[in-house]
């Protein structure tokens, strides 16, 4: 059965088509990357970080949040979000640079790609957003690899093994994802002593020893001992 979607498909079969002129191709994050990197020495990173973005223009590119864009880049959408809280307008996804943080290019955001249509005639893209003030400058302070070798190490020095443990959460709402929580393990380890029951039921039972009945008692003699009967001889007449 043909759809409406079907039709606009038909419409832009190639990539100069009509639906094929604009998506989601604006990304979410162009500072610190070596498309605009011009530093002398080569330190993407450092030439243009995440404090600098809202400030400079980018040369070969965009990004913002949920944006869209025409297929050359040259006319770019995306929202702007404010909490009411932090100093800056949210506009593009924030992490940390490769001195900053442990894992580099990875931002420090929530933000999933849920559905759309091939045409992108319609999109659904979901990001969490904090009420609270973000916490740029908690992130910045905080080296996780740091943190987990230096207060996190010795605590789990004396422990052989099993350092975490997962919990199954309730799904997300919203989209009904499977939501999972990792949990540091620190706790003392108690050993309980169990008792091998097994090898006492399968002992055999010892005989029960013989006790000796004590003697009863003897039967009290009879009070009245029975005359004695004398024989007697008869006189001779």
């Amino acid at each position: 059965m043909a759809t409406a979607e079907h039709a606009r498909l038909a419409e832009s079969p190639s990539g100069s088509g009509p639906w094929r002129l604009w998506g989601p191709y604006l990304a979410g994050r162009q500072w610190g990357t070596v498309r605009e990197d011009y530093s002398p020495d080569g330190d993407a990173w450092a030439y243009l970080p995440f404090e600098q973005a809202h400030a400079r223009a980018y040369r070969w590119g965009e990004d913002g949040l949920g944006g869209i864009c025409d297929r050359y880049g040259f006319l770019n959408f995306s929202i702007a979000l404010w909490n009411g809280r932090d100093p800056i307008l949210k506009e593009r996804l924030y992490g940390l640079t490769n001195p900053q943080g442990n894992h580099g290019e990875d931002a420090k955001e929530y933000w999933w790609a849920l559905d759309g249509t091939p045409t992108h005639s319609w999109m659904q893209w979901l990001y969490r957003y904090p009420q609270a003030e973000y916490p740029y400058q908690q992130l910045r302070d905080e080296n996780v690899v740091e943190k987990l070798f230096a207060d996190l190490g010795p605590r789990f020095k004396a422990r052989a093994g099993g350092y975490t443990r997962i919990l199954k959460m309730e799904p997300r709402p919203g989209d009904s994802a499977d939501m999972a929580l990792m949990q540091l393990v620190d706790s003392a380890v108690v050993a309980v002593e169990k008792k091998d029951d097994t090898k006492a039921a399968k002992a055999p039972k010892a005989a029960p020893k013989k006790t000796k009945k004590a003697a009863p008692e003897a039967e009290e003699s009879e009070t009245e001992a029975k005359p004695k009967r004398r024989k007697t001889k008869k006189a001779a007449a």
